[in-house]
């Protein structure tokens, strides 16, 4: 059987959603919510969860990353927080592809509490404490950001406490140097 995150990703509905967020983006100067930002939350989600010795599958953790941002498309057109968008139409896509009450739980669970902000910066420290699905969706989504790069960063709204100053490889102080 066809891994969850793949068969979203060939789904028909999930990919027309991504169209429409791509297209809502397409001019936007700050970082993008697009398929190589979910990846890359996956990616640096899957590192924390695996360092930390996590029951999460990378399966379950890229589905999460995939979904996590998708309500951006409500957000634009009716103003509901992506949040909550995102949690609806995780629910909708996950019953279309046939997923257990059980995983969609979880699913929903991580990606409501994404968007939680903390003083980023004392959270290079911190991912060796991180335990919750919500909380690595979380992290991984803060550092994808390439902050210290981004040609908008001035215009930001994030503080600069929060703007992400180098590369994420991983939980460990060693990729961080």
């Amino acid at each position: 059987m066809k891994l969850i995150a793949e068969r979203l990703l060939n789904s028909q509905l999930y990919q027309s959603k991504l169209q429409k967020l791509c297209s809502y983006e397409a001019d936007r100067i700050y970082c993008r919510h697009d398929l190589a930002h979910f990846r890359e939350v996956g990616r640096i989600a899957g590192v924390v969860a695996r360092e930390n010795k996590l029951v999460f599958s990378q399966d379950l953790i890229d589905t999460c990353a995939l979904l996590h941002d998708m309500g951006r498309v409500e957000q634009y057109e009716s103003g509901i927080s992506h949040e909550k968008a995102s949690v609806a139409f995780a629910r909708e896509i996950l019953l279309y592809l046939g997923c257990e009450e059980d995983y969609i739980c979880t699913v929903c669970d991580a990606i409501a509490h994404h968007s939680r902000r903390y003083e980023i910066k004392k959270r290079y420290g911190d991912a060796k404490k991180l335990t919750e699905l919500g909380e690595i969706l979380s992290y991984g989504d803060h550092f994808s950001r390439k902050c210290y790069k981004c040609q908008a960063a001035r215009k930001c709204k994030w503080p600069s406490s929060e703007k992400i100053d180098r590369e994420y490889y991983g939980g460990t102080n060693e990729n961080r140097k």
